[in-house]
This record gives C-alpha cells, sequence and structure tokens, in this order.
C-alpha cells in the first residue's frame, strides 16, 4: 500500500514537472526575437504571402490564446504539425525516435559493462598502476566534450585508417527491410547479416562517444561504493569463514555497491536519450537529437516544442523508474 501511494504521488509530480517544461519551452520560443514565417519564406516574400502564412500557423493570434491551444492540444496527444515537413510532429518523433533509442541502448550496453567493471576493478586493485590507469580513464571521460571526441575518433578511424564508416546508420546499398525503425533489430529478424554486420560498424563510434562520459561516472561512483563496501563488517566476516576472494566481491560485495550505481545508470539512460543531439549531429545520424537541432535552425515551433517536451517525458520517466526501483529495493526511501 504504501508502495502505491508512493507511485502515485510520484507521478503526480511528474505531471507537474511536464507542465512546467511545457510552458518553459513555449514561451521560450515565442518571445525570442525572431519570425519563423520569415525563416520559411526569405525575406523578399510578398506582405499578403505572410500574412496568410502567420494566419495558417496561428502566430497572428495573441500569446495567451496561443499557450492554452498549445496545452490543449497536448492533453489529446497533438503537438501540432510540423512547419518544414508538414507532417504531424507526433509521427516525425515516431519516425525518428528509434534510431535514438537504438543509439542510446547501444551505449547504454558500453555504460553499464565497462562503467561497472572498471570501477570493480579499480576497488579491487586500489592504488595499483591499473587502478591510477583507470582513474585517468574516468577523469577523461568526464572532463572531455563530446563532440570533440567524436571529431578525433572520426578523424582517425574513418579519415585516415578507414576502418569505420563515418556517418549515417548504414551504407547506401546496404538495405535492411524497415519492420521496427531499429536497424540492428530488424537485420536480425531477416536474417540479413550483412545489413547486422554494416549497422554495428556504423554504430560503434556514436556509441562509444556517447556512452563515454557516461560510463567514466558509473566507473567513478562504483569505485567509491565498491570501496566503500569492501570495508564493511560483513565482508570481513565472510572472508573470516574462509570464502574465496571471488565470492566475496561477487556475491556480497559487487550487489550491495551497485545500488548507488543503479540511481547513476537510471539517470544516464534519460541523458543518453535526450542528450544525443550534438553526437547525432556530428555523426549525421537521423536520430531525433538531429531532427530538434534541423527544426532549431528554421524556428519550426511545434516540432521545437513537441520534441523537447517528449525528451522531458522520457527523462522523466527514466527518474521514476529509477525512484520506484529504489523504493521496492529500500523500504526507508517510501517515507
Amino acid at each position: 500500500m504504501k508502495l502505491a501511494f508512493y507511485i502515485l504521488r510520484r507521478l503526480f509530480l511528474m505531471l507537474i514537472v511536464m507542465l512546467g517544461v511545457a510552458t518553459i519551452v513555449f514561451f521560450i520560443t515565442h518571445v525570442i526575437p525572431a519570425d519563423p514565417v520569415g525563416a520559411i519564406l526569405g525575406g523578399n516574400a510578398p506582405l499578403e504571402t505572410v500574412d496568410k502564412l502567420r494566419h495558417q500557423l496561428g502566430l497572428d493570434q495573441s500569446l495567451h490564446v496561443q499557450y492554452f491551444r498549445y496545452l490543449g492540444g497536448i492533453f489529446h496527444g497533438d503537438f501540432g504539425v510540423s512547419i518544414v515537413s508538414n507532417h504531424k510532429v507526433v509521427d516525425d518523433i515516431l519516425e525518428f525516435f528509434p534510431a535514438t533509442v537504438e543509439l542510446a541502448c547501444a551505449a547504454m550496453c558500453f555504460t553499464v559493462l565497462f562503467g561497472v567493471f572498471l570501477g570493480t576493478v579499480s576497488a579491487i586493485k586500489r592504488n595499483r598502476p591499473i587502478d591510477h590507469i583507470l582513474r585517468v580513464f574516468s577523469i577523461l571521460g568526464v572532463s572531455m566534450p563530446g563532440f570533440w571526441l567524436g571529431l578525433l575518433l572520426l578523424l582517425l578511424f574513418y579519415f585516415k585508417l578507414g576502418w569505420l564508416p563515418g556517418t549515417g546508420r548504414n551504407d547506401l546499398f546496404a538495405f535492411v527491410d524497415n519492420i521496427t525503425g531499429l536497424v540492428l533489430v530488424d537485420s536480425i529478424i531477416t536474417r540479413n547479416w550483412a545489413g547486422l554486420w554494416d549497422a554495428v560498424k556504423h554504430i560503434i563510434l556514436p556509441a562509444f562517444v556517447l556512452g563515454y562520459a557516461s560510463a567514466a561516472s558509473v566507473a567513478r561512483i562504483m569505485r567509491a561504493s565498491m570501496l566503500d563496501v569492501l570495508r564493511q563488517d560483513y565482508i570481513r566476516t565472510a572472508r573470516s569463514k574462509g570464502l574465496g576472494r571471488r565470492v566475496v566481491i561477487f556475491r556480497h560485495a559487487l550487489k550491495n555497491a551497485m545500488i548507488p550505481a543503479v540511481t547513476v545508470i537510471g539517470i544516464s539512460f534519460g541523458d543518453l536519450l535526450s542528450g544525443a543531439v550534438l553526437t547525432e549531429t556530428i555523426f549525421s545520424w537521423p536520430g531525433l537529437g538531429r531532427y530538434i537541432v534541423q527544426s532549431l535552425l528554421v524556428l519550426d515551433y511545434p516540432a521545437i516544442t513537441g520534441a523537447t517536451l517528449f525528451v522531458a517525458f522520457i527523462f522523466s520517466m527514466a527518474n521514476l523508474v529509477v525512484d520506484i526501483s529504489y523504493a521496492a529495493l529500500d523500504p526507508r526511501m517510501r517515507l
């Protein structure tokens, strides 16, 4: 009962957050000194054409009327029609989002595997050369700008060595049937192994760039947590009973050390889904982040607000899952 009440309370708070995000995004996009009609038609368009397009987009109405129409559309699942593509924003999001999900999931696999492994090894080998090397790796991941790392990797592995492809999700002549929108999954379903290998090569660099910073953060948290757990009394008791080192670490210490990392991993997944803008732009990845950038360049108000609100919803859901997981694992969190 307490867990159900906790979940309902978190859902109510998430609705308030979403309303605040929607309000902030709307007013920011509408008070900036720029004209989307002028960006579309250019500066030499006839005044009649400008007024007609402004009326079609509803920009000739007062700001508060546009705001309440905008909120009404959101409550009905309608983000409006994109000025550029002339499609519903929801349809555009559903078209571009699978590419972002695929990239985020690949980056998340790298984050979890390398972050947990490197953090655990660093704690076990504390103050040894391998520990210092892994700590430098973590510091670089946290401090290095993702766009700069992406450009360096493109220069090295694509331009200089030619080992990996540079941009896009697959080659021009690598045909994969579109079933789920996820190229890797669709290649496996259709047993298109050539398309699968091509898709894997294309996703390696952007997934590494996107997941490097998150993996470094998880490794730092995991190292600190593991060092704290290894000093606990029950670990000394397990060792005094004659249990092997691997049993003590992987069966007793690792499970408890993972609790702080769960929060970082959950939030990191929300970051990966919402923070792929620069990565998708650098690697020409046809995902939601690149869609947002292209919408910003032409001041596509419906696309900007709709995509931003959708990203905020994904991030809020990731936080909600983390909170519920914490409440399920630790009853004290429900209070």
